[in-house]
């Protein structure tokens, strides 16, 4: 049998952990039924991997005392299921670590953008940059590594729409800004994503309505709806654009057009 790293066995069928949308642990075609607070040792064990028992311990159970935490926890890991005799974690002196036959969607996720070389084709389709880490848990602990998937996730997906401008498809483009403007609609880049691939498509009008659009949503957020110098210095040949193709319709003086 090959080993892997702190000794664990290697070689064997790669089990497939998704914690982006719902949690499933996948084996095959097969999934690999635990117990909640055995999903939740793995998520953390995923995203915070290396951890001492005692940090383990008071992160998943965080009501309890010391010694009572490190008993669920004790309990917990006794309990993991070893689909095809394989052990999920082991343990390294105090130190707790997710087996590397483990194949963790998130890692692969980041790993696949840490390797996006300026110029290059995205290396992952839009889907993937679709969903919530866990949208359906609670845990305190899980706050800051949502929070740094969210980020992950918004500046992939606009520089994504950046690159499909470049490439002249347009229809991804608007599909991935969409994508970020659904992850956080107050949020001003994602938009200057949607209005620059409505732009280089020569789509004015829509260019124009998504900034009404975005105005709309930071007065109903309370928050002053001063566009930065980028929004309108992407909006200038709009502007422009727009005022030549109404000049022989306008009599009189000549009109602003007010973004």
């Amino acid at each position: 049998m090959n080993v892997g790293r702190n000794g664990e066995p290697g070689g064997g069928a790669a089990l497939d952990l998704r914690l982006l949308g719902d949690f499933r642990l996948g084996h095959g075609e097969s999934t690999v039924e635990l117990a909640p607070r055995a999903e939740h040792l793995l998520a953390f064990l995923a995203l915070r991997n290396n951890m001492t028992r005692t940090a383990v311990a008071a992160q998943l159970w965080p009501d309890l005392d010391e010694a009572q935490a490190r008993g669920c926890l004790r309990s917990t890991l006794w309990r993991l299921p070893r689909p095809d005799g394989l052990t999920l974690v082991v343990a390294s002196g105090d130190r707790l670590y997710l087996t590397t036959f483990v194949q963790v969607d998130v890692t692969r996720l980041r790993e696949g953008l840490d390797q996006w070389l300026p110029g290059d084709s995205p290396p992952v389709q839009i889907g993937p940059l679709s969903g919530d880490l866990l949208p359906g848990w609670y845990d305190d602990w899980l706050v800051i590594d949502r929070e740094r998937q969210r980020q992950v996730r918004l500046h992939a997906l606009e520089r994504m729409s950046a690159w499909y401008v470049g490439a002249e498809r347009f229809d991804r483009a608007i599909e991935a800004a969409l994508q970020a403007i659904a992850g956080d609609p107050l949020r001003e880049s994602a938009h200057r994503c949607l209005i620059q691939a409505h732009l280089a498509e020569g789509n004015i009008s829509e260019a124009r309505r998504q900034v009404d659009i975005y105005r709309s949503l930071l007065a109903e957020a309370g928050i002053p709806a001063q566009l930065s110098a980028r929004m309108h210095e992407l909006m200038r040949p709009a502007r422009v654009m727009h005022t030549s193709a109404v000049a022989p319709l306008v009599r009189g003086p000549k009109c602003e057009v007010a973004f």
